[in-house]
């Protein structure tokens, strides 16, 4: 019976192969050059291990040629190679592309003109690759439209249809090819076009909101310079505008009805992009929700502002007479502290609406504005720092010309640093010697918590660590039995350390710049801050982490992942200190004051994956806030290529990130520090061209209840 059943479905499998042809690795040979010819070609096999050419090129061949059609290509290798896949059908001219990491089945759609070969071409190729898998697929045309549909709606607004005319077929074609052709070697293309947002996206939502306008409450608005700010009648809204910029030709009806929503609202910030003297629009911006350390460090990241004419005047009568000094930095700096420090954060919006157009010629910094807002914000710091703390300095960069907040440390202060570990003995002791040579700033104590090493020499360097006589700081070895449980080794060891403050770090962080203790220590000590940590590099210069973005792959994905270290990112992203939803738990300091006043990391239902993250975001409940430090920098020896877990680990992963979704999902897909306008698709701040499900005023507080 078993013998029957097993032809049946070998049967099955053989006639499923005829009605969808199938190419494997065995179908492809190796070609040494690209020019070779080879007249009777080698196959490949699955595990053969391959040496780039001098180009850092491996060229594969089909064997036969394949029919006209489309095609599903997976394609799957071992080793540490980040390289590129380019695909070429026959003689053509036309690359059809993608990424290939390591450890992970990748997969595109292709198309294959008239009868050809298949070309197939890895690029940044630096080590030798182990190659497993290739299959080549044929599939229907509708499969390979509702894929490539899929892939697209992140960079398209679609209709309702699920069937394309041909220009539209040909039109997203052109989309999916470009999205992942810009991946090659991390050279971005620009698949976004601001124009056609403007039409899709911009225009679709303004119609709707104007259908609306009879119902709306009418609003009064006053313009005021930023640069000579006055007095105006109470009960209105001031509106800020700039000498030759100019503001959206709906703004008023759109406030209107946002306004009509949320009338309690008293300060509102939006986007905002550029125009040239012909009216073309450029440069979008699209923002987070307030975020006051981005503000701080760098005065006209927001222009366009909307503010209630009572706090306005309140404002400006206050700085003249405290401060004698008044710019729109000044003011809005006073009205955000004013709301936040009498708990009415909620009341500070920001709308994701570009409403503002900077006057392409007007994008200079004028240095005396900078320097004396630089001074009333020192003053207004040192003024109100039992609420902001003890800022020391403010330097200005001579580069950029935006701010660097330096804060003070309390005296006594100490750092706790706690490092689980399992064998791997090399990770740490790089580690430690990082922290040695680089001094941290700070005095400090170390925990390391084994967790079942077996290895003889992680054993013997763990005895002469805690013996060692030459530290002159307090250290101690703890072991934790059983299976790797992130969550409880840290949470056990944070009850027992001396510091004020607690940084929870990897056995494979590696620090590379000194007085990263002391920037650690001096913000995570600040009133109202919860989290802090710094940039994480891999070792080829390219970021690991640079905060948290929800949303991104599922559940949170790293902002700026593999961009070059000096890039500034997405409007200076990468190079501003800032506020974020989350940061990694690889490296994470916080004060054993506000440490105390959470739960600890979740042991249960998160002791792997995501514990970080929903810590993190159980400090935002509470009201405190999770700061990003790019000054900070180490390495992160975490596998660049790193693929997803198998088996038991996939199984767990799976139930974590469920568990994430459940508990977090009313926020997941609508972080307060990113923009509704900014893929999910990419940890790179493209832009997207999907059409958020709504767009609405957006605070920057958490509420989970």
């Amino acid at each position: 019976m078993k013998k029957q059943y097993s032809k049946f479905i070998i049967k099955r499998f053989y006639n499923l192969i005829k009605a969808f042809p199938i190419l494997t690795i065995h179908d492809f040979y190796l070609s040494l050059e690209e020019n070779n010819i080879i007249k009777s070609p080698k196959k490949l096999r699955s595990g053969q291990t391959i040496l780039p050419n001098i180009a850092n090129r491996i060229l594969f061949k089909s064997i036969k040629k394949k029919s006209e059609g489309w095609y599903f290509l997976g394609i799957k290798h071992k080793g540490d190679n980040y390289c590129y896949g380019k695909i070429i059908i026959g003689q053509s001219s036309f690359i059809q592309g993608r990424p290939i990491f390591p450890g992970k089945r990748r997969w595109r759609i292709i198309h294959i003109n008239n009868k050809n070969t298949i070309n197939i071409t890895l690029e940044n190729v630096n080590k030798k690759l182990v190659l497993d898998e290739i299959w080549l697929i044929k599939i229907p045309f509708i499969e390979a439209w509702r894929r490539i549909r899929k892939r697209c709606k992140d960079f398209h607004h679609f209709k309702n249809s699920y069937f394309p005319n041909i220009k539209e077929f040909k039109k997203i074609w052109k989309i999916y090819n470009k999205e992942l052709l810009s991946q090659s070697n991390n050279i971005a293309y620009e698949s976004f076009n601001y124009k056609i947002w403007q039409n899709l996206i911009e225009d679709n939502t303004i119609n709707k909101i104007l259908k609306k306008n009879k119902k709306n409450k009418k609003f009064k608005y006053l313009i005021q310079d930023p640069s000579t700010p006055e007095i105006v009648e109470d009960d209105a809204f001031v509106i800020l505008l700039k000498k030759g910029d100019s503001l959206s030709q709906n703004i008023f009806e759109i406030l209107d009805y946002y306004l009509t929503l949320e009338p309690e609202t008293k300060l509102i910030s939006a986007d905002e992009d550029c125009i040239d003297i012909h009216g073309k629009r450029f440069n979008p911006h699209f923002k987070s929700a307030w975020n006051r350390e981005l503000f701080w460090h760098k005065q006209d990241y927001n222009n366009c502002w909307v503010i209630k004419s009572n706090y306005w005047n309140f404002a400006i009568n206050y700085l003249l007479k405290k401060y004698n000094c008044l710019s729109f930095f000044s003011i809005i700096t006073f009205i955000t502290f004013s709301l936040e420090k009498n708990k009415k954060i909620d009341l500070i919006k920001h709308l994701p609406f570009v409403l503002y157009h900077n006057l392409q010629n007007d994008l200079k910094k004028n240095k005396s504005i900078i320097e004396k807002d630089q001074k009333f914000l020192f003053k207004f710091i040192s003024n109100n720092s039992s609420i902001l703390g003890n800022c020391t300095k403010i330097n200005i960069s001579e580069l950029t010309k935006e701010y660097k907040i330096h804060w003070a440390l309390p005296k006594k202060s100490l750092l706790s640093i706690i490092i689980p570990i399992r064998d791997k003995i090399e990770y740490l002791d790089a580690c430690l010697q990082s922290i040695y040579k680089n001094d941290p700033g700070i005095p400090y104590e170390i925990f390391i918590v084994d967790n079942d090493s077996k290895e003889i020499k992680t054993k013997k360097y763990l005895r002469e660590f805690f013996v060692n006589k030459s530290y002159n700081f307090k250290r101690k070895v703890y072991g934790y039995p059983g299976d790797f449980n992130f969550s409880d080794m840290n949470n056990i060891v944070a009850k027992k350390v001396n510091g004020n403050v607690i940084l929870f770090l990897n056995n494979d962080i590696e620090f590379i710049r000194p007085e990263w203790g002391y920037e650690l220590a001096s913000n995570a000590l600040r009133p109202g801050i919860g989290f802090v940590g710094g940039k994480l590099l891999y070792a080829d210069e390219t970021v690991q982490h640079a905060g948290v973005i929800l949303g991104i792959g599922g559940v949170a994905g790293h902002a700026f992942k593999y961009l070059k270290k000096f890039k500034k990112g997405y409007f200076s992203r990468l190079s501003l200190a800032q506020e974020l939803s989350a940061l990694t738990g690889a490296c994470l300091a916080i004060s054993k004051e506000n440490w105390n006043k959470l739960k600890g990391f979740e042991n249960f239902h998160l002791p792997i994956n995501y514990n970080d993250i929903d810590i993190c975001l159980e400090a935002r409940v509470l009201g405190l806030r999770n700061i990003f430090l790019p000054n900070v920098e180490a390495y992160h020896h975490e596998s660049k290529t790193r693929g997803r877990p198998k088996g038991k680990g996939l199984k767990n992963w799976e139930k974590e990130k469920n568990f994430m979704i459940k508990k977090w999902g009313f926020l997941i897909n609508k972080d307060p520090c990113y923009s509704p306008y900014l893929t999910l698709f990419r940890e790179d701040f493209s832009k997207t061209m999907k059409l958020p499900k709504q767009i609405e005023l957006r605070s920057s507080s958490i509420d989970k209840f």
